[in-house]
């Protein structure tokens, strides 16, 4: 994707875990819809229904992001890519992924983290001492 990136697949991304947030719908449907006509998020059903002994996770929320963040890590390798270095394309889509998931889910997650700061150019500035009150 990458490059080739649109709106509507941010939207699609954001909408992996639900509990969050949703970008605004403005999904224009293309051929065979009316011109102009919007598509909207639905509560999401699943297909077969779940039988008697199936598990339901406690927080579903927690349960999604989670997984998330391990197909993140854990598939990536799976993807096949056309030539070049197959590391380097692996690395490449992992930072892709991440950056989207910080941009998407950790201002919801931490809404005070200071995106300035990072590991690598800490903010070493010390705050103004306050006055002793005696």
């Amino acid at each position: 994707v990458g490059d080739n990136k649109t709106p509507d697949m941010d939207a699609m991304f954001a909408s992996l875990v639900p509990g969050f947030p949703n970008p605004p719908a403005r999904v224009v449907l293309g051929m065979g819809g009316p011109e102009g006509a919007k598509v909207y998020p639905v509560d999401i059903q699943p297909i077969i229904p779940s039988s008697s002994t199936d598990k339901t996770p406690d927080d579903v929320t927690a349960y999604l992001l989670s997984s998330v963040l391990d197909f993140m890590v854990s598939q990536v390798r799976r993807v096949e890519w056309r030539g070049g270095n197959k590391a380097s394309q692996c690395h490449a889509a992992f930072s892709f992924l991440f950056s989207m998931f910080r941009a998407v889910y950790l201002p919801y997650i931490f809404p005070n983290f200071c995106t300035t700061n990072t590991i690598y150019k800490p903010n070493l500035e010390l705050p103004e001492l306050r006055s002793s009150p005696g």
